[in-house]
């Protein structure tokens, strides 16, 4: 099976980051230009473990079908400091 991860640092706390990162629509909205929308699964609203996603999008000049499985679902600690 074939991984594909992306790190992106983000100047908010964590906890916010957390809830944004589980949310089919804010992902939908920041992917405007590939045209990705949620076509299968939990499409709209909040991820939770468990739960698939099937994206379709126009990445490389093709259509592809992506699916995303929440397989591990942990908040960050409330005990988090900023940097």
């Amino acid at each position: 099976m074939s991984r594909f991860e992306v790190t992106t640092l983000v100047p908010a706390p964590p906890p916010v980051v957390f809830d944004a990162s589980l949310s089919v629509d804010v992902h939908t909205s920041s992917m405007g230009h590939t045209a990705e929308r949620a076509v299968a699964g939990v499409t709209s609203g909040r991820l939770a473990l468990g739960d698939q996603v099937t994206w379709r999008a126009r990445h490389f000049g093709l259509t592809w079908h992506l699916t995303s499985t929440i397989s591990a679902c942990t908040p960050p600690s409330t005990s988090w400091t900023s940097r």
